[in-house]
């Protein structure tokens, strides 16, 4: 098809435009006669249906025109005219809109001068073609401006002489469109432009449709997540787009804001955020362990003998979204159970194991996320009294989590389900020296530095066909320092309460990320961000120790972890009998 070519009358607005989008604009610059047809055949090769409004019955003198599909809008009172009846075409004695063309480059989209008109449409549109009468006449250079919504302007045609006009001896009359795939609009603008006055007339039959996003590019679901700012669903678009089978998938959503969504529905598990789930329910048990370990200064009532403890719990994490990614809640419920003894020279030694269960659902509703994981957790763990007073204590800890995940993916009616196993280790280790403020309050601070690795191992997903993901494993690190104060009053002679909090920061803060392709491209993958989390966090806890008998220890506690845009509550009890 025949392109007008941009000339000298090209701006730098028309540049910018054309550089920055991916999707398509297509131009029409023709006679009457060869505009409709091509026009049309653009529109209907392209999947749309052109519909037509040949402007019958107008009256000049005013400045509002109302059609069954859109209302004309001018900002002074118009004449109007059949202009178009000396061209060869059929369907001539549509009426023209009279027009003065302004000076060039003075006319900007939104406040139009006396050049211009508006057509604002009762539903979306992103193809239009109007037909001119009696322009190209005179006031060269003179220029045709077509804009979408008042955005970028699109130049469709300029002429030097009336040479320049294709339609000029079809009764000096001019078909002029375009098509911008890359949105859908309500309102479309045009104007001329001319070296000096030039008067046109602007109607006739006109022309409009809307095709689906990236309809001309091929870029449909690339456009879409752009155009909404998703840009971490960009990487899955790119492969959608370029692969037919996927992109077929996507033929039938004609709406940006569904194409979007349907994009995001793509994305792995939890949008790569799981790993950061996962560490929810690893940090309460390292909390419950290192608990123990403080001793008499966390509460416990040590005894030189055998202990056996255990310790149930429940959290409620919550993940807000961020960075235009979705967050999630993880609800985790568990038990650790541990034995240790004390040895020569103020030494205790243990071990403990721990199974944890965590529910964790992301935020969306557009891609609805869930995981359900099962811990199961040995943990080595100790402590020795130094002659200062000072009680030093280690940790190590190995972990098995079990992983049943499944996306919705709602434009195929399909669930996605994943299976597969991620592996954690942990070493710690810490300090605390007891300071007593008088005879029943001790405060005792701490410092802490925990390591803790996750690995997550590849899975293929079941049951959304050419969507199914493959993943690849990925590896995710933390290193966190921890500095706490705890003050404990004794209420009563073998009952305390505590309360404590501090700050951690995470040297590593390790991005969250995971590479994936789909079964229907096996061999582009892409990458899908997590949300970067903050280094900065902090913690508080408050709690009640007491001994019920000679033997037995039971300890209530409530605890908040805490970082920008999350937050994590945990309740527990615990209880240790000494034999």
């Amino acid at each position: 098809m025949q392109r007008f070519k941009l000339n000298y009358l090209l701006s730098a607005m028309t540049i910018a435009y054309a550089s920055a989008a991916i999707a398509e604009t297509d131009v029409f610059y023709y006679d009457l006669s060869t505009g409709r047809t091509t026009f049309d055949n653009r529109v209907t090769g392209a999947g749309g249906s052109v519909s037509t409004d040949k402007l019958t019955g107008l009256v000049g003198g005013t400045d509002t025109w109302a059609r069954s599909a859109f209302t004309i809008t001018t900002p002074t009172n118009r004449n109007v005219n059949q202009y178009f009846l000396n061209s060869s075409v059929a369907d001539n004695d549509g009426f023209g809109i009279q027009m003065t063309a302004a000076t060039l480059g003075t006319n900007t989209p939104g406040t139009l001068s006396a050049s211009g008109m508006s057509f604002t449409f009762n539903n979306a549109v992103n193809a239009f073609a109007v037909e001119l009468g009696d322009w190209a006449t005179c006031c060269y250079p003179t220029a045709l401006y077509i804009s979408f919504d008042d955005g970028t302007p699109i130049l469709v045609g300029s002429a030097s002489s009336s040479a320049d006009n294709p339609g000029f001896i079809d009764g000096k009359t001019t078909f002029i469109g375009a098509i911008d795939d890359s949105g859908t609009f309500t309102k479309v603008t045009f104007w001329g432009e001319a070296q000096s006055g030039d008067v046109l007339y602007g109607g006739g039959v006109i022309r409009w449709a809307l095709l689906r996003i990236g309809a001309l590019s091929g870029n449909l679901v690339t456009e879409s997540v752009l155009g909404l700012n998703n840009s971490n669903a960009l990487g899955a678009a790119k492969i959608i787009d370029e692969n037919p089978n996927l992109a077929n998938l996507f033929g039938g959503i004609t709406n940006q804001q569904s194409l979007s969504d349907a994009a995001t529905q793509t994305l792995p598990l939890l949008q790569s955020n799981y790993t950061q789930a996962l560490k929810t329910s690893l940090n309460e048990i390292n909390n419950i362990v290192e608990s123990r370990q403080l001793g008499a200064s966390s509460g416990d009532l040590f005894e030189v003998d055998k202990n056996f403890w255990f310790k149930p719990f429940a959290s409620w994490a919550s993940q807000d979204d961020k960075q235009g990614i979705s967050g999630y809640d993880a609800n985790t419920y568990g038990i650790v159970a541990g034995l240790d003894r004390e040895f020569a020279n103020d030494i205790r030694l243990g071990v403990a194991l721990s199974y944890a269960r965590s529910d964790v659902d992301g935020n969306s509703r557009v891609a609805r996320h869930s995981v359900d994981v099962d811990t199961y957790r040995l943990s080595f763990y100790g402590n020795k009294y130094l002659n200062t007073g000072t009680n030093v204590f280690f940790q190590a800890d190995i972990g098995r989590h079990d992983n049943q995940g499944k996306r919705q993916i709602a434009f195929t009616n399909s669930i996605a389900r994943a299976d597969f196993d991620s592996w954690s280790s942990h070493i710690g280790a810490g300090a605390a020296h007891p300071i007593a403020l008088s005879e029943k309050v001790t405060f005792t601070p701490s410092l802490r530095a925990d390591y803790t690795h996750i690995r997550d191992e590849s899975y293929r997903e079941k049951g959304a066909g050419l969507l199914n993901l493959d993943v690849d494993s990925n590896e995710s690190e933390a290193f966190v320092l921890s500095i706490d104060g705890k003050l404990s009053k004794d209420i009563a002679e073998n009952a305390s309460v505590y309360i404590n909090g501090g700050v951690d920061y995470d040297l590593i803060n390790d991005d969250s990320r995971i590479n994936a392709a789909f079964a229907g491209a096996p061999t582009a993958s892409f990458r899908t961000d997590g949300i970067k989390q903050k280094p900065w966090g902090g913690h508080v806890g408050v709690g009640v120790v007491g001994a019920v008998t000679e033997n037995l220890t039971v300890t209530a506690g409530l605890s908040a972890e805490f970082k920008e845009g999350y937050d994590n509550k945990t309740a527990s009890a615990k209880f240790n009998w000494n034999f």
